[in-house]
């Protein structure tokens, strides 16, 4: 089994509310799910925060937002747009190389319980890794769907 990574910083030095980006909320059209929080997301308060970070113009420029939004925008997402923000993996490092299968695939619960929770029309995974772990979940489980609306 593989050994836990840990963490290279003081988790004290963050200021990410637990870690967790903002507030979901009910009716959500599409729940947009990170791997985890990232330094500059852990020390602004504020999700995809790092200047070089695409995700916000990648947002407005695929078309899933009217007009570009910034980092510091995202807890009004869900008023706004109908979109909620979250991770797989709560705790933040400086990459997410840094976290170990275990905590990966632990996430995938987590996720399962918040999409139970909050409904959201479509799930949006940020990234293949975040895939690679609910399919190991999913499969060990004998699982093909979240439970969602649909």
């Amino acid at each position: 089994m593989a050994e836990e990574t840990k963490p290279s910083f003081s988790l004290e030095h963050f200021l990410y509310k637990d870690n967790e980006p903002p507030p979901l909320a009910p009716d959500l059209l599409v729940l947009l799910v990170g791997l985890n929080p990232g330094l500059a997301t852990s020390r602004s308060g504020h999700a995809y925060a790092h200047p070089s970070n695409l995700f916000w113009k990648l947002l407005h420029a695929s078309g899933v937002t009217p007009r570009a939004c910034t980092a510091r925008e995202d807890g009004l997402l869900p008023g706004l747009f109908a979109l909620g923000l979250t991770n797989l993996v709560a705790r933040p490092s400086r990459s997410g190389a840094e976290l170990s299968r275990g905590e990966m695939d632990g996430g995938v619960a987590v996720l399962e319980d918040k999409v139970r929770v909050w409904r959201p029309e479509v799930v949006c995974l940020v990234g293949k890794g975040i895939w690679e772990s609910v399919r190991r979940v999913w499969g060990a489980k004998g699982r093909s769907r979240m439970g969602g609306r649909g």
